[in-house]
């Protein structure tokens, strides 16, 4: 039996210790990239992500959050991911909710993973708060900038950033058992009721660096898949950002196409069911330009060559390849 040469890859047993691991090692290279509404790209560097996510941790480790749970109920985003990361460096457990279930399971959720406290989008903020007969149910914190109203995740980094700069080691303070309890995630409920699963550090961590081993997904990566399953978190962020390479996330399935294209990526992390929607957008495109026809002889041309071990490169599907997924050359 032939056998590949594995890549390189780092383990950590915590996530403090991956924080502190990957900005020691990448430092201020880009490591995650969205898109606004107007296209414009906006670049977090492991320096920053991860200053972030400590300070936080620390905030939220001083008001006394370590060993309890608590629930992000958002779409994909950036804070969604600082959340994430202090949550699990302060000792705590982060409950990753699936937003597309309905607002009473998502209610149902945080009381059955015995939730203290939940980080909501402003679009999921009227589902998560508490009505008078739940006054002490849960803290509520806002992803996104501040409001009058509710303490943001910024906030948090704002308030940690004193505590971790009296720290002789950033991460002084945030000691985590490798076997405890670092995420909550739900099962996809495709044959039953959604059920927790409780994932350890070590366990989460030791699986993002089992994944980059076989694959080679080059230096920058496109997913738009939902953080809130372990696909998503683990195969698509942790593992990407513990190699340095760069990932550009998607929070809207209306806008992925454009920030695929957008992104420029080497590699896509995705499921069957986005490859299919690839599949036929790139046959309507063509459809409609009136190369449907053209397109399948080349295809076809274009299979036999290969059969034959003859290289061969055309014009055209370089063209529809570029204008459709850029430089994408690898989908995991």
């Amino acid at each position: 039996m032939k056998r590949v040469p594995l890549n390189k890859a780092d383990y950590y047993e915590t996530f403090p210790s991956y924080l502190d691991g990957i900005s020691r090692k990448f430092g201020e290279k880009p490591a995650i990239t969205y898109f606004t509404r107007a296209k414009e790209p906006v670049t977090a560097s492991y320096a920053q992500l991860t200053q972030q996510a400590l300070c936080a941790a620390h905030a939220l480790k001083a008001r006394g959050y370590a060993g309890k749970h608590l629930a992000i109920v958002a779409e994909n985003c950036y804070d969604w991911l600082v959340a994430y990361l202090a949550i699990a460096s302060a000792g705590a457990a982060a409950v990753c909710i699936d937003v597309e279930q309905s607002d009473e399971n998502i209610r149902q959720m945080i009381s059955q993973a015995d939730a203290v406290g939940v980080f909501a989008s402003d679009t999921y903020l009227p589902i998560c708060r508490q009505t008078e007969e739940e006054a002490a149910a849960w803290d509520l914190f806002l992803l996104g900038e501040s409001s009058k109203e509710q303490v943001s995740i910024q906030d948090l980094c704002r308030e940690g950033q004193p505590l971790m700069e009296q720290k002789e080691n950033r991460i002084d303070g945030l000691a985590c058992d490798p076997a405890a309890t670092a995420s909550i995630v739900y099962t996809s409920g495709t044959t039953s009721l959604s059920k927790p699963v409780m994932l350890s550090h070590r366990a989460i961590l030791y699986n993002a660096g089992d994944a980059i081993r076989d694959v080679n997904a080059g230096p920058r990566v496109f997913s738009s898949l939902p953080f809130y399953h372990s696909y998503g978190m683990t195969g698509a962020v942790l593992d990407t950002l513990v190699r340095g390479a760069e990932l550009c996330i998607n929070g809207d399935l209306k806008t992925m196409m454009r920030d695929l294209y957008l992104s420029q990526p080497d590699s896509m992390i995705t499921v069957p069911l986005v490859v299919e929607m690839l599949y036929k957008q790139l046959w309507l495109s063509a459809e409609k330009e009136g190369k449907a026809k053209q397109l399948r002889s080349l295809l076809k041309m274009c299979r036999i060559l290969k059969k034959l071990h003859l290289p061969w490169e055309n014009k055209t599907l370089s063209d529809i390849r570029q204008k459709m997924v850029g430089s994408l050359h690898v989908i995991v």
